[in-house]
């Protein structure tokens, strides 16, 4: 799909990748699905010319990969939520935040 888009002209952008599951917790299956599926794609993406950017170092690591403060920072946000919500993983609620600064 991402060769044919490119192949007419169009402009793709990704700007999330998720491999979803709702069945939790994840099995071996779902888990190597993951592991599969991500690299697919990313690599799909370094093979197009030009179609990989990133800019403003917007990602939560540094070019060679060091995690940032803020990767810390949200880790331990996360860790404290998933600790104080028994509920944490209910797979019926599907959320997303965003922030723009």
């Amino acid at each position: 799909m991402l060769v044919d888009d490119t192949a007419l002209g169009v402009d793709v952008t990704y700007t999330e990748l998720d491999i979803r599951h709702t069945a939790l917790p994840l099995t071996d299956a779902q888990l190597q699905q993951q592991a599969t599926g991500y690299p697919n794609t990313v690599g799909a993406c370094l093979a197009m010319e030009g179609l990989f950017v990133v800019q403003g170092e917007a990602l939560l690591w540094n070019s060679d990969f060091s995690t940032k403060s803020c990767y810390t920072s949200l880790v331990a946000l996360l860790g404290e939520l998933v600790a104080s919500t028994s509920d944490f993983y209910d797979d019926s609620v599907d959320w997303c935040c965003y922030s723009e600064i």
